[in-house]
């Protein structure tokens, strides 16, 4: 794989991985302020309730849909997945867990 086609494909991946892992607090801070501000705005909790719930469904919706670009994503040297439980610090890897091969430059 080229230098510029494997920059690209590590940068995709690390938005992916920083989505994944960012939605969840982004739903945990966006949907509380959301219900309160409606919930002012409308004086119902019924409309309320339903602002917030559609926003965090959409986020969820939107965290779920990257945990499968996640879990798809291959090494690029060996093209064999990485394990699907996240056990380094970092992620993705310095180093492909199969081949061995630098995935990330130092």
């Amino acid at each position: 794989m080229e230098s510029s086609t494997k920059a690209k494909y590590i940068k995709a991946y690390r938005r992916s991985v920083q989505l994944y892992q960012a939605l969840p607090a982004l739903v945990a801070f966006l949907v509380v302020p959301l219900f309160f501000a409606a919930f002012w705005v409308s004086e119902s909790l019924a409309f309320a309730w339903i602002a917030s719930a559609i926003s965090a469904a959409i986020l969820l919706w939107r965290w779920i849909v990257a945990a499968r670009a996640v879990d798809r994503w291959v090494c690029p040297q060996c093209d064999l997945s990485f394990p699907k439980k996240v056990v380094w610090w970092r992620y993705p890897p310095r180093n492909c867990p199969h081949c061995g091969q630098q995935i990330i430059p130092a």
